[in-house]
């Protein structure tokens, strides 16, 4: 696959919580636990956040 996106995250999907996409989107992806994803997107900042120990 080849994409102008910039910002990009690879992983894997580790669970898959009701309500975060249709059974329709689910089954046309393939997706479910265990698959290598990788999440594109465009934003004009991101901004990270992490607690402090």
């Amino acid at each position: 696959m080849s994409t102008s996106a910039r910002n990009q995250l690879s992983g894997t999907v580790h669970a898959i919580v009701d309500g975060s996409a249709t059974n329709e989107s689910l089954e046309e992806m393939a997706l479910s636990v265990g698959s290598e994803v990788t999440a594109l997107f465009k934003a004009s900042s991101v901004i990270l956040a992490t607690k402090k120990a």
